[in-house]
């Protein structure tokens, strides 16, 4: 038995938010190494604009691991989303992933927003403080992320409890 895995990513035509309007699109399946800890999972699309840049951050491996973490896909120039080939995909590593040396581990399924002023941008995503915690030890965390210089998100390594995060902008 499979359990249900590998777990895809696929995009659809909507003709309102609650009705699809064509066939499903495969945009990703989990081969690498970092999305296949626990199990073969890639989950929780979110999109993140900036610049003109589309990205799609997603969830890879086994929720309940030390190695859940955050994988990227991305669409330029306004092309069609749902021809597959459009999409360019990072597949040779993680972009958020665990901290060992801050004691956080399993850090995924991130959302985004901005600070209460608008000037910065913030990821919020769970983690655990021990690798086998599991889902019954993750807390909910936010930090502060900047833009690299071709537009795609620049993550920080996450934080561990003990340290001092600046308060949002505004706020």
């Amino acid at each position: 038995m499979n359990a249900g895995f590998p777990q895809n990513l696929y995009i659809a035509p909507m003709s309102n938010p609650m009705q699809l309007s064509g066939p499903r699109v495969l945009l990703r399946e989990p081969k690498g190494s970092w999305e296949t800890n626990g199990a073969a999972l890639d989950e929780g699309p979110q999109i993140l604009q900036h610049n003109g840049r589309t990205f799609l951050i997603f969830s890879a491996s086994g929720s309940w691991t030390a190695d859940y973490c955050l994988g990227i896909i991305g669409i330029d120039g306004g092309k069609d989303p749902l021809v597959r080939s459009n999409w360019w995909q990072d597949v040779d590593r993680s972009i958020f992933w665990r901290n060992d040396e801050q004691s956080v581990y399993g850090v995924g399924h991130a959302s985004f927003t901005t600070s209460p002023d608008g000037t910065e941008d913030w990821i919020i995503y769970h983690a655990m403080e021990k690798p086998d915690g599991g889902w019954d030890s993750r807390t909910a965390r936010a930090e502060r992320f900047t833009w690299n210089g071709d537009g795609s998100p620049n993550f920080p390594r996450p934080s561990g409890f003990w340290n001092d995060l600046q308060t949002p902008s505004g706020q």
